[in-house]
């Protein structure tokens, strides 16, 4: 039991961590996306075996209720890069970061002083502040997904720096002009160090309305911003906000249609100066300041665990784009330096072997050791290959019972192996059978090196984790992995085409209320806010839905599958080439080997999948419609902006998707045209240079 409760306590002190960063909420042992609804499952299993636990009493981002409203964030509230390890690793990662850009924008490498700045990296609670017509109408939080934010908007009007209104000030701190500008305002929350110190010094003063002792700043901030039921708690708290970003500046008064900075350093300045907002200070770009802001990070008066290296022209940023193929995408322009992590060695007391979607995950256990203010005792060693020393990215030696390993914090609580200190005479036992399903397990070589791999496809764990995966890819929202895990004990489903065939009365016989049951459905064929519906609105949606196929994007359908080694890119690159699901479905495995950017390991991988899950397949498709891109006459033709917008930029954007045209944020050999609008920047230049055509708006009109 004890054990249990140590575990649950864990991975919710992991979870919190995570939440409050803005970072992937990922299970510390399995490395699977957590939703809100297993955060919960997690959080009243542990309420029930140990309700005095001191996960009850943190002020963390478990405090947040969930009848917090939600604010969406458009652009996404991404996270971004970081340089981390050792200086060495630092370097090569900052020196890429460096290289990538200037030969992407085509800067000069002695321009770095003048191309890119730096900033502190603040360590608080990142939030958005929206404001319309000059006014502040909501503001929230980043979330797991970087998209569906918690709404503080009552909360921050008692943090000090967030504005109502937008005004510009002169030098003696007067309003001058109200400003009737609709723009978003990022930043961090955070308690300042010599605060949070009088709080810690006098927590039991009921105006702090404090439980107990908080254990570090970050936590005290993002519990303290998220006092839903009382948002005057957050007075109390005394926190304070600083901005890092103005985005989607625009207004209906011509005289304040277009921003008035063009680069990070223009920015700050505006803010500070003019709007009088709290923001970060920024300054050209040297790498012998890193290691000077490091050392006097402690001197300052708020938290900060790196600095932020970004791209200084504001258009040149955007035109970078971000990682990946999704809006939530980590930005090419920015980079963050993380100082060096703090170390601790431990010795590895036992290894637990954890079932998940793809393979059984390793877990290092060793004695407690206290990282901020959290004590953690496990964490994860990622595959065979990486504990018996023979994939790339191991150690080259075993880790076993006994081992002398060094782990460092690396920005989130749950530590990471860095170091094999000493190892042990003790031998690696691998186990032979399933902990789950008992089943033989196989080893298998990856790309990555060796897995070790339940095959049986009707293995619960490796079931549940597949429909959860499932799930999340496809963008079903509150379907946790506790009801999945309960229908698969039940026998009610095996995989993901059995949800489909679920009827109110299944999800009642299984323990479900008749309210959650249609909950349940509703949110399985996309239901929009289906906590707002009365129950007969709830079935007569579900009776409608249940009579047409489900619309999903065909990339995105591809990367729920579930496939080793194969995402959304992968999918996306299969689906350009074969236009539909069906013909990747029908495609042999020379057919695969043959498009570019999907290799050999991958094309087996997709045959060996398709092959083993067939009849699994071809049920889902009678359900679910993977949906290509939209066709019509601007199909094939990918456009860029440059400039500020009367409509804004998203309204031609829209328009120009709903005909099959392609948007991208960069200029590259594929784009066809370059849309202009007022004060235009350096994407112009390019175009110029690169012969690529540029068109006004009402030039975009006509073609539409």
């Amino acid at each position: 039991m004890n054990a249990e409760i140590k575990e649950l306590e864990l991975v919710i002190s992991h979870l919190d961590t995570c939440y409050e960063l803005g970072e992937d909420c990922l299970h510390p042992i399995t490395g699977d996306k957590v939703s809100d609804k297993e955060y919960d499952y997690l959080r009243s299993e542990l309420q029930k075996i140990c309700p005095s636990s001191h996960i009850f009493n943190s002020v963390t981002s478990s405090k947040a209720t969930s009848t917090a409203k939600k604010v969406i964030h458009n652009p996404p509230m991404t996270s971004i890069s970081k340089a981390i390890g050792s200086i060495e690793k630092r370097n090569e990662t900052l020196k890429s970061f460096l290289k990538d850009a200037i030969e992407n924008l085509q800067y000069s490498p002695n321009e770095i002083e003048s191309k890119f700045v730096q900033s502190f990296k603040r360590d608080g609670v990142a939030i958005a502040l929206y404001y319309e017509n000059g006014k502040l109408v909501r503001a929230g939080l980043r979330p797991r997904d970087g998209i569906n934010g918690e709404d503080v908007t009552e909360n921050v009007q008692y943090v000090e720096g967030v504005a109502s209104q937008l005004w510009e000030y002169n030098k003696e701190g007067d309003r001058v002009k109200f400003l009737p500008i609709n723009c978003c305002i990022r930043g961090e929350i955070q308690c300042e160090k010599s605060v949070f110190k009088e709080v810690c010094e006098n927590w039991q003063n009921p105006i702090y309305g404090l439980d107990s002792k908080p254990k570090n700043a970050r936590n005290y901030a993002a519990g303290s911003i998220r006092q839903f039921k009382n948002p005057k708690v957050t007075f109390s708290r005394n926190l304070s906000f600083t901005a890092y970003s103005i985005l989607s500046w625009s207004s209906k008064d011509k005289d304040f249609n277009v921003a008035p900075f063009k680069t990070e350093i223009e920015r700050s300045q505006y803010s500070n100066s003019i709007l009088k907002i709290p923001f970060v200070q920024v300054r050209p770009f040297r790498y012998k300041d890193l290691e000077t802001l490091e050392k006097i990070s402690s001197t300052l008066n708020y938290e900060v665990d790196g600095a932020v290296i970004s791209v200084n022209n504001l258009e040149d940023a955007e035109q970078l784009g971000v990682h990946g193929d999704s809006s939530t995408g980590n930005p090419k322009a920015k980079i963050a330096w993380k100082f060096q992590e703090e170390k601790f060695e431990v010795t590895v007391k036992e290894i637990i072997w954890s079932p998940g979607r793809t393979k059984i995950t390793p877990v290092l256990q060793f004695d407690g050791v206290l990282i901020d203010g959290t004590t953690v005792s496990q964490c994860t060693a990622h595959s065979l290959g990486f504990i018996d020393g023979t994939s790339e990215a191991s150690f080259g030696v075993p880790i076993t019972r006994g081992s002398v390993i060094e782990i460092i914090k690396s920005g989130e609580i749950i530590p990471k192996v860095v170091k094999v200190v000493q190892t042990s005479r003790n031998q690696l036992v691998i186990p032979h059978s399933c902990p789950c399903c008992k089943q033989r397990l196989e080893i298998k070589i990856g790309e990555t090196g060796k897995d070790l791999v339940c095959s049986n496809q009707k293995c619960g764990e490796r079931s549940t984790a597949g429909i959860v995966h499932y799930l999340s890819t496809i963008g079903v929202k509150g379907i946790g992995e506790s009801s999945i895990k309960d229908l698969i004990d039940l026998d009610l489903i095996q995989d993901q085409s059995d949800l489909y065939e679920l009827n109110l009365q299944d999800l009642i016989s299984a323990g479900f209320s008749p309210r959650e049951s249609r909950l349940f459905l509703a949110r399985l064929f996309f239901c929009d806010n289906p906590t707002d519906k009365t129950d007969e609105q709830l079935e007569d949606f579900i009776e409608k839905a249940e009579s047409k196929l489900i619309d999903v994007p065909a990339a995105h359908f591809f990367a729920s599958l579930g496939i080793p080694g194969c995402g959304k890119t992968a999918g996306q690159i299969l689906i350009n080439e074969f236009k539909t699901f069906r013909a990747v479905f029908a495609a042999t495995e020379d057919d695969l080997k043959e498009i570019k950017g999907i290799g050999e390991a991958s094309a087996e991988s997709i045959i060996s999948f398709f092959c083993e899950n067939n009849e699994m397949i071809d049920k889902l498709l009678e359900f679910v419609n993977p949906v290509s891109r939209k066709i019509g006459k601007l199909t094939g033709k990918t456009f860029v902006f440059t400039g500020s917008f009367t409509e804004g930029k998203q309204y031609w954007e829209n328009k120009i998707s709903e005909i099959g045209g392609n948007i991208s944020s960069s200029i590259s050999s594929k784009t066809d045209y370059l849309v202009v609008g007022d004060s235009a920047g350096s994407k112009l230049e390019k175009a110029q240079k690169m012969k690529i055509s540029s068109i006004s708006v009402q030039d975009l009109q006509n073609m539409l």
